[in-house]
């Protein structure tokens, strides 16, 4: 069995990631119709439903989930291996990306608020599809769905598949870039385009640091469980997070998000010294890994297969732009 992806894995991949968010939004705007049309619900009355939330999201995570499995089957690859699932666990870096959490999340919570206030005015894009969580039982509902769920089918494309099989082409840095615009675009909503693009930069340092998708998938759950647990202690939320933005406000809240972005590359500093004391441990991959390079002697199929690889990653990059124009300014 193949133990790595190839760039085209990545491509073929980001494209199916497309194709099943687009089969889950037919699917949810069928069961719509049939709700509004044959049952006399309103449309209001379905949108703000939760059960119509949690089965939005379920079904885009279970596409995602659906999409690894089935891709690695059918192409024979050794997915544990291949998507760095496999882990030496180690308690101290498990902390210290608890921490990391709790850091880039309160750091970015009123950066990313601002944000959402200037998108509001030059957006069609409601924001009131937030979960109302009126109960623990809720919560702990919320916390399957929208913490655990999405941290571990996310991590295994956007980190497991695509990032590591755009590693394997470019350098880590742009790698971490390219997949964290991916991960922010394929969201197709502007009210997520700071916070996913963050999370999507942080994610992918913590993959190239700790040689395992395992950390992202705890640093995603952390973060997708403060947001919960902020918005079921409303009250709190309210301490974190100013309700409008003056000059003050603005000055303050860059200043902390700058203040956030110093501690953040500080603690990659250190988690960079730590692993490299641990590679052996760890299994880290060199710095230097660039396994398809662009070799002179490559025949013309080869050329035509990496170019084809190429203009499908991009054209899908294009049409996601297209889709996340369409529904922040044109639904």
């Amino acid at each position: 069995m193949r133990k790595n992806y190839r760039f085209k894995d990545g491509s073929l991949v980001f494209a199916g990631s497309l194709l099943s968010n687009i089969a889950v939004l037919f699917l949810i705007s069928m069961i719509t119709y049939l709700f509004i049309n044959y049952l006399g619900y309103s449309s209001s009355e379905i949108y703000s439903n939760i059960w119509y939330i949690y089965l939005n999201s379920i079904l885009c995570e279970l596409g995602f989930f659906l999409l690894f499995i089935i891709y690695n089957k059918k192409n024979k690859i050794d997915y544990f291996e291949a998507s760095r699932l496999k882990i030496k666990f180690d308690k101290k870096i498990v902390f210290a990306v608890i921490g990391l959490a709790f850091l880039v999340f309160f750091v970015s919570l009123n950066f990313t608020g601002m944000f959402n206030v200037w998108a509001s005015s030059i957006s069609s894009l409601s924001t009131s599809g937030s979960v109302p969580l009126d109960n623990f039982g809720q919560l702990l509902l919320s916390i399957i769905v929208f913490a655990i769920v999405p941290a571990v089918c996310e991590e295994l494309v956007f980190r497991g598949i695509i990032y590591n099989s755009l590693r394997r082409k470019f350098g880590a840095g742009l790698s971490i870039a390219i997949s964290a615009i991916i991960f922010m675009i394929i969201h197709f909503s502007i009210y997520q385009t700071v916070h996913q693009l963050i999370l999507g930069l942080v994610l992918g340092c913590l993959v190239y640091f700790t040689g395992s998708i395992v950390y992202g998938i705890i640093f995603h759950f952390v973060n997708n469980l403060l947001v919960l647990l902020l918005s079921y202690f409303s009250s709190v939320g309210a301490f974190f997070s100013f309700s409008n933005f003056g000059v003050l406000e603005v000055v303050i809240t860059t200043l902390i998000f700058a203040i956030g972005v110093l501690l953040t590359t500080l603690f990659f500093v250190f988690l960079n010294k730590y692993t490299k004391k641990h590679r052996n441990y760890l299994n880290l991959e060199k710095d230097s890994m660039v396994i398809e390079s662009k070799d002179k002697d490559e025949n013309a199929e080869a050329v035509r297969t990496r170019t084809t690889d190429i203009s499908c990653m991009v054209l899908t990059m294009v049409v996601c732009v297209i889709l996340w124009l369409f529904n922040s300014f044109g639904g």
